[in-house]
């Protein structure tokens, strides 16, 4: 990102383009100091300084201004693994919309910032509560998407937690939402997700053909997206259930090629994933230069971005 994207991203705020252009100058910021050797990955104050432009919005009553930028700085710390400041920034949007009646918005926040983000660090209870009571604002203003998505994210929780029956209840629940998304891409994107998800779940409860079916259903619908930042996260669960069926070398190509995708597409934590799986397998095909060599690459990029939940 730099600063052209960011002005074009918000053409006709200031603000935003302030907002904007920080988290670029911060986040980079904090990236170069993990290649120099700093101990902190990212410089202090960035999250004071989104919280104090967003507060002064607030006092000001500039809500619809504070909810406008929730898409752009959402995205952005859950991609750079500032998970904590996604969910400290994601409580005060949370605010704004709910003071201007903004429902979908709200949802939105309730289902992600606040509730899968909460998943990925650990926080299962509130993560729960914060999803459902966002289901039910999406379904009082008919986002079937943001619905289906919500439903998608508690298969997930539960799949975490151990609880296989209730995740498989709760993505054919969110199947049966996607399948009334009238918008077409959209429908198929959140199918894609489902089925990743249902892929997941399969694997973990030892069911690794059905796994195969539902990753390889996902992948052909990402695929039919062009979407390559959706389709890369397809590569390094379908390494992993091929290594579970000992297909060694697909599940090593299944890694080069998600890990070339996500260096050209610039997903860290997908770089990370395939990094990892690739270690794996050339460790066990006797190759322990290289699998140190992955490791090693995998464990300095983890140090700089924290792995997050597939969202």
């Amino acid at each position: 990102m730099d600063y052209a994207f960011g002005k074009r991203l918000v053409p006709h705020s200031g603000l935003g383009y302030t907002l904007i252009v920080l988290a670029t100058v911060c986040l980079y910021t904090g990236n170069e100091a993990i290649r120099l050797g700093a101990e902190s990955r990212r410089p202090p104050g960035l999250t004071d300084a989104f919280v104090q432009q967003i507060t002064e919005l607030q006092e000001s009553g500039r809500h619809e201004a504070v909810v406008r930028y929730h898409k752009q700085l959402s995205r952005l710390l859950w991609v750079e693994g500032q998970l904590e400041s996604r969910i400290r920034i994601g409580r005060l949007i949370e605010h704004s919309a709910a003071l201007i009646g903004n429902k979908r918005v709200q949802a939105g926040i309730l289902i992600d910032d606040l509730g899968w983000t909460n998943v990925a660090v650990g926080r299962f209870d509130e993560a729960r509560g914060n999803i459902s009571y966002g289901i039910d604002l999406a379904e009082e203003c008919d986002d079937r998407y943001l619905a289906a998505k919500g439903l998608r994210h508690l298969g997930g929780l539960a799949d975490e937690q151990g609880d296989y029956a209730t995740a498989k209840a709760e993505f054919g629940r969110a199947r049966d939402r996607a399948q009334t998304i009238q918008d077409e891409p959209a429908r198929s994107e959140m199918l894609a997700g489902i089925d990743y998800g249902e892929a997941q779940l399969a694997l973990h409860v030892g069911q690794v053909d059905q796994a195969v079916d539902y990753i390889n259903a996902s992948e052909a619908r990402r695929l039919a997206s062009g979407d390559d930042s959706r389709i890369v996260r397809t590569y390094a669960l379908k390494g992993q259930i091929l290594e579970k069926r000992n297909e060694i070398l697909r599940a090593r190509d299944s890694y080069v090629r998600g890990l070339e995708l996500a260096r050209r597409v610039g997903r860290i934590d997908e770089q990370i994933r395939n990094l990892q799986g690739l270690a794996r397998v050339t460790g066990r095909q006797g190759d322990r230069g290289a699998a140190n060599a992955f490791s090693k690459e995998a464990a300095d990029l983890k140090a700089q971005t924290p792995i997050p939940y597939d969202a």
